[in-house]
């Protein structure tokens, strides 16, 4: 399955005249010489104008599309069809499900065979291209969070502690200064404490030594920095 812009296009156009088709057959439509008027549901009418006997798929499909509710009306038949705009939330499980054949999973090589399939389509290398070099929309994001340092047991250089079970848990992260970005270390952060909505608690804590690098006054009890995760954390059950 390689789409391609044209394609993609062409199946549009092919598929909103044959939309505009079946609604003028079945809808309650007025006839005049050079316009259309089209009911959708109570009250909601789009007056189709395409100037002319002939009819103007271009002017046609603007009209549709400059109407909000039979723009959406269409984009709903369109996602049906599995063609979706990129900004379209479905284009996402979409792409789970219907873009390769099922890959199995009980028979190894016949795994390996459709895993390598679907792998090989254009569109799934350009995808896993963008996500292996962290291009938008699979880039690095950051993050403001408070950091501490522990009165007592602190962490090991290059080791920082976190909340157990939140985000950074048993993850790689990059911390930096919020206004000096020439400060930025790399820690593995790993669940030290436990973190509730009732009181207050730092994001990360680093030890003396870290804190030290990245901040280059004394610490206050919580120091601003922006987190950068580089690697996800385990999957549960893991």
């Amino acid at each position: 399955m390689i789409i391609k812009k044209g394609a993609v296009y062409s199946a549009v156009i092919t598929g909103l005249v044959i939309l505009v088709i079946i609604v003028s057959i079945i809808a309650k439509a007025d006839r005049t010489p050079n316009q259309v008027v089209v009911t959708f549901g109570e009250g909601k009418k789009l007056e189709i104008d395409y100037g002319q006997q002939e009819i103007q798929y271009e002017k046609i499909l603007s009209q549709i599309y400059d109407n909000e509710f039979a723009k959406a009306g269409l984009i709903d038949w369109l996602a049906k069809k599995n063609i979706f705009s990129f900004k379209d939330p479905r284009i996402a499980s979409a792409l789970n499900t219907a873009l390769c054949e099922k890959i199995p999973t009980e028979n190894l090589s016949k795994r390996i065979e459709k895993a390598k399939e679907c792998a090989d389509l254009e569109i799934s290398k350009e995808l896993r291209n963008l996500a292996n070099q962290k291009d938008v929309p699979f880039h690095y994001v950051g993050k403001p969070i408070r950091v501490g340092v522990p009165d007592g047991t602190q962490p090991d250089p290059g080791k920082a502690h976190s909340c157990n079970g939140r985000e950074f848990d048993d993850t790689k992260i990059q911390l930096l200064h919020p206004k000096h970005r020439d400060r930025a270390i790399i820690v593995h952060a790993y669940g030290g404490y436990t973190c509730t909505d009732y009181a207050i608690f730092p994001d990360i804590q680093l030890c003396a030594k870290d804190a030290a690098e990245l901040f280059p006054s004394p610490l206050n009890k919580f120091q601003d920095a922006v987190a950068v995760i580089l690697s996800d954390p385990p999957s549960p059950g893991t």
